[in-house]
Formats: C-alpha cells, structure tokens, sequence
C-alpha cells in the first residue's frame, strides 16, 4: 500500500497537481460505472498534461508509470 500512495504522489508531483487533479476527474467520468484498465487513467493523465503543457508531446504517462509499476520495489 505505501508504493502505491508513492507513486501516486510522485505522479502529482511531476504532473503538477493542477493537471493531476484534471487527469483523474476526466477519466473517473469518461468511465463512470465502466470497467477501465490502469492503461485507461495514463491515456486521460497524458491527454491532461499534453494540454496543460506540463508534460512534453514526446512522452507518454505510461512510458514513465510502467517504469514505476512493473518493477518490485520503490521507483
């Protein structure tokens, strides 16, 4: 449970918490009462930050995230 409260605070962090904040209530209302995979909040998270300029065009959330989420350990 504390990796996840990590990541998401480092994801806050590097996001800026305004487009953070964007990001999850875009995704939790594109998919209210849906199924929805992780891949899902990293596309509305990227779809955020490309808008608000707080992440450069050339990135994708998921290229960092996958880095953070699919090894053991801290990030």
């Amino acid at each position: 449970y504390d990796k996840g409260a990590s990541i998401i605070r480092m994801m806050n962090a590097f996001l800026t918490e305004n487009t953070f904040q964007k990001g999850v209530s875009n995704y939790l209302e594109k998919y209210a009462y849906k199924n929805a995979e992780q891949d899902n909040l990293w596309e509305e998270l990227t779809k955020q930050a490309h808008s608000d300029d707080s992440l450069d065009k050339s990135l994708k959330v998921k290229d960092i995230m996958d880095t953070w989420t699919l090894q053991k350990g801290y990030p």
